[in-house]
């Protein structure tokens, strides 16, 4: 027993580190963070797209990362917050960079040259539904009603209507692209129900950063190797679009983002986070409205409100 603290205080510890099928307090409490990352994740396609105008796949996802895995640890310095990682440390957090990071930003970034954004988008929220395949035999507490699961799919579709326009191949490669996007998709949902499982254990802040840090040095000699010494010398390495791209995926876009994302899995169930990710799409096409002026059809409106009623439902016990 720990000291100073009551039944119920315990009791509020154990159901937000393993919440209780029909207990929606975690997750309700969850819905800032979750709306937050879709927000910034809405906004984060575009600016993929725009970094592989001036750089190769790999090349770009380093410097993406080398950018987040410096600023994280100045953030971490600056509050005395740097410490050794020890060897579990340092295993838990290769095999999370492996699979929250390395496997879904490298197929992503590479299959962004073979499909379109959109298709890629509709792709890569398919996460949800990993999560709910995955939870329901990983997370025993948080097995998936068929409310849930219908709205999962149901969000699916709402997702293709929202990007009816835009769900097509870019080139020959299109089909192993969207095989990547996918993919990607089930390696980030077996990495956060990993997340779900850890839950308290976790420091957020410290192993995110460490995680950074290897997969910038993964992406960083994969880079080396596929496009070889050469690539560097002919980049536009003073281009400011380049830079107004890495700088903002690296840092809201990763190291912000992520670290809500690890905390919101430290209570809240695995499905309700997820949510960041299926809603992020819908989020990137009503922000081309309203500040790009960008023109929505009524199909694409109509899918926008069933990806969220379709979320409503699913939050429903």
């Amino acid at each position: 027993m720990q000291p100073g603290r009551s039944e119920a205080d315990r009791q509020h510890v154990r159901d937000l580190e393993d919440p209780q099928p029909g207990d929606r307090s975690g997750s309700s409490r969850a819905w800032p963070g979750v709306s937050a990352l879709a927000l910034i994740w809405g906004s984060t396609w575009l600016a993929i797209r725009l970094t592989l105008d001036v750089a190769p796949p790999l090349t770009a996802a380093a410097l993406r990362f080398i950018v987040a895995a410096v600023a994280l640890w100045s953030w971490l310095l600056a509050r005395g917050r740097c410490r050794p990682c020890q060897p579990p440390c340092w295993w838990r957090s290769t095999v999370m960079a492996l699979a929250m990071f390395v496997a879904p930003y490298g197929l992503v970034y590479w299959a962004e040259l073979h499909v379109s954004t959109g298709l890629a988008s509709v792709l890569f929220s398919s996460q949800s539904l990993f999560v709910v395949l995955i939870a329901h035999v990983a997370l025993p507490r948080e097995r998936p009603t068929g409310r849930q699961w219908f709205g999962v799919l149901a969000g699916l579709v709402g997702e293709a209507a929202v990007f009816h326009g835009q769900l097509r191949l870019s080139d020959g490669h299109g089909a192993l692209g969207a095989a990547a996007v996918l993919v990607a998709a089930a390696s980030g949902a077996l990495a956060l129900v990993w997340l779900r499982r850890l839950g308290e254990s976790l420091n957020s802040a410290h192993e995110t950063a460490v995680q950074l840090t290897i997969t910038a040095l993964v992406f960083g000699v994969a880079s080396a190797l596929s496009t070889g010494l050469h690539a560097p010398l002919v980049m536009d390495w003073w281009s400011t679009k380049l830079w107004l791209a890495v700088g903002y995926l690296a840092v809201p876009g990763t190291a912000v983002a992520y670290l809500i994302y690890y905390r919101l899995a430290r209570g809240a169930a695995a499905l309700t986070i997820s949510y960041s990710i299926f809603l992020a799409p819908v989020v990137a096409v009503l922000l081309g409205a309203l500040v790009l002026r960008e023109r929505l059809d009524a199909l694409q409106i109509a899918g926008a409100v069933f990806v969220l009623y379709s979320m409503l439902l699913a939050e429903q016990r």
